[in-house]
């Protein structure tokens, strides 16, 4: 796999197009994009954009992230704004332009836009609670997170039920 830096920047300006700015900030951010990674990994071993992330205290977060963004709002596609909610500041992101689709297959964008949907809704701190699996647990803080390790979080205990099919298949 290998970084796309062009797919990666589609990816957030077309997450910041489909999501409300309302329900969007950094964490959320960063967690549709480790999320659709990541699934996209699961189904076929190859990720959407072969970015790298890395483990911060709030879960996965991209390392090229702030670099594509500065680069989208220079370039007029997306402003970034911070808003007061509750008790605290949040970046809203705002598409200003239609995001490049072309870049992505059809099955890239489905993926993007389920964990778009399911993540949305929640707070960053529920998102960011479940970001924090084995994958997560097994890497150094401000380390690489290898997409390979997501391998890790699939594994569950032996149930009875498994044990009976094993020993009927010996």
């Amino acid at each position: 796999m290998s970084f796309d830096r062009n797919k990666l920047k589609a990816m957030i300006h077309y997450i910041a197009d489909v999501v409300p700015a309302a329900m969007l900030g950094k964490t959320k951010l960063n967690k549709i994009m480790w999320f659709s990674d990541r699934a996209m990994y699961l189904q076929t071993g190859k990720t959407i954009s072969g970015e790298t992330y890395l483990k911060y205290p709030q879960g996965p977060v991209s390392k090229h992230i702030l670099a594509l963004l500065d680069e989208l709002v220079q370039e007029k596609k997306l402003v970034v704004r911070k808003a007061r909610r509750y008790d605290y500041d949040q970046f809203e992101y705002i598409s200003l332009a239609e995001p490049e689709l072309a870049v992505f297959a059809p099955q890239e964008i489905d993926v993007i836009i389920r964990q778009a949907a399911w993540i949305a809704p929640m707070t960053a701190d529920e998102i960011s609670r479940i970001s924090h699996d084995r994958a997560w647990e097994l890497a150094e803080d401000k380390e690489e997170i290898p997409m390979f390790s997501v391998l890790a979080s699939t594994v569950r205990d032996l149930t009875p039920d498994d044990a009976a099919w094993a020993n009927a298949e010996a």
